[in-house]
């Protein structure tokens, strides 16, 4: 036990003295990186969302959370009430016909985990059901990564994912 403490002293004590002697690149390193990225804030968006729709509440609907999130930006609030109104007024008994935040009917009940990266897209893969493919737009404002698009909002065709 003595052995295991000595050492765990050790390793600490080195490992502070090494990096007080490192310049503040590090410093500013770490800072950027400690506010989260845009993969991790595409992933809470969907795995929250997910936990909505596998305990959906018809009194809030899919609009509703949707405006109550700070993960997403205005214009994909804006773009996903206008597809659902518009799929609505077109057919008032069965709307769209499937989730716009997911492009289908079914989905991985389980959630996500991060498939790719591109750019400002973020690609995901079903847990339990890695052939479900979703594609997550992101944009950063004022500092902070937000979803910009999911599904068949404000997600180009060429970029979603096959099915």
């Amino acid at each position: 036990m003595k052995t295991l403490i000595i050492f765990f002293f050790f390793a600490m004590t080195s490992s502070c003295e090494s990096s007080n002697s490192q310049d503040n690149s590090i410093t500013e390193n770490i800072t950027e990186e400690s506010t989260p990225k845009q993969d991790e804030n595409a992933l809470k968006f969907i795995n929250d969302y997910i936990d909505f729709i596998n305990n959906y509440d018809a009194n809030l609907g899919i609009k509703g959370w949707t405006e109550k999130q700070i993960t997403v930006t205005e214009n994909f609030k804006t773009e996903l009430t206008r597809i659902i109104t518009e799929a609505e007024k077109e057919d008032p008994e069965m709307g769209l016909g499937f989730d716009p935040i997911l492009d289908a009917q079914d989905y991985p009940e389980k959630g996500f985990a991060i498939d790719k990266m591109d750019g400002d897209y973020v690609m995901l893969k079903g847990i339990g059901w890695e052939d479900f493919g979703l594609t997550l737009k992101m944009k950063k404002e004022n500092g902070n990564w937000l979803v910009e698009g999911c599904g068949v909002v404000n997600v180009p065709v060429d970029k979603r994912m096959k099915r």
